[in-house]
């Protein structure tokens, strides 16, 4: 914000004042872009999920994996794909996997969901 004011000194010289204040403006949550399972990477025993989320200005997007009552948390660039290793699965077994990203702020994306079997 731009502030002006002028005075009159009685020196007869006008002064003007210029105030610039800088206002804050939040980022806005990130957008997930890709969550998707790669299924060439997927295993007995382990998952491994493609994730990408776009930041306005945020270069680092945190990722929270949720399934279960498990949660993992994985760090990547905005921008670009972040790979993310969920192991200790059982064989043969469906899991439904809750992504959110948040941005260097703490806002977060609306989560996606991503299925998954592991492999017998």
């Amino acid at each position: 914000m731009l502030y002006i004011s002028n005075y009159y000194n009685p020196n007869y010289f006008e002064i003007t004042q210029i105030y610039i204040e800088k206002t804050y403006t939040p980022e806005p949550a990130p957008t997930i872009v890709t969550a998707e399972v790669d299924e060439s990477a997927t295993e007995w025993d382990k998952v491994t999920l493609n994730l990408k989320a776009d930041c306005e200005r945020s270069t680092v997007v945190t990722y929270e994996v949720k399934y279960g009552s498990t949660t993992k948390t994985f760090t990547g660039n905005a921008g670009k794909t972040t790979t993310c290793v969920i192991e200790g699965l059982e064989g043969s077994t469906e899991y439904t996997f809750s992504v959110v990203a948040k941005n260097q702020e703490g806002f977060e994306a609306i989560a996606k969901t991503v299925t998954a079997k592991t492999k017998t």
